[in-house]
């Protein structure tokens, strides 16, 4: 899910957003997920749509579901783990502090997923990687 957002919600050349803002149909985009109880995942892809693309949204979704068939075709990169990689490894670096019930919240739901030996890694596991695994 990291990666699949990471690649959706990328503001580059060639990503989905430049080829909507090109299309005139949005101007922003935010990709997020979140799993639930090890039970299942969700991807939420919001744009900030133009009024041309409120009028055309069937464009958007030909084109979101072009780039999903796209990663569903391709084989990982590591170029783009990497990438993915150092800008975790900044956010883990400059830590903000967030509201405690949330901090507390996400720490009691990823107990769920740690054994006794690597609860130590609790905090930065959403930070860092040990390395590219095809």
């Amino acid at each position: 899910m990291h990666y699949v957002s990471h690649i959706l919600g990328h503001e580059g050349t060639n990503s989905l957003i430049s080829a909507l803002i090109k299309k005139n149909l949005a101007t922003d985009i935010d990709v997020s997920y979140d799993h639930f109880l090890n039970a299942f995942s969700y991807l939420d892809v919001n744009l900030t749509l133009t009024e041309h693309g409120f009028n055309n949204y069937e464009d958007i979704l030909e084109i979101v579901w072009a780039k999903i068939n796209d990663l569903k075709g391709s084989e990982p990169q590591e170029y783009i783990f990497n990438e993915y990689y150092m800008n975790c490894k900044l956010s883990w670096q400059f830590y903000e502090k967030n509201n405690a019930f949330s901090f507390v919240t996400s720490i009691a739901e990823r107990m769920q997923r740690f054994s006794t030996e690597n609860m130590g890694d609790i905090l930065s596991t959403l930070y860092l990687y040990k390395g590219f695994n095809k």
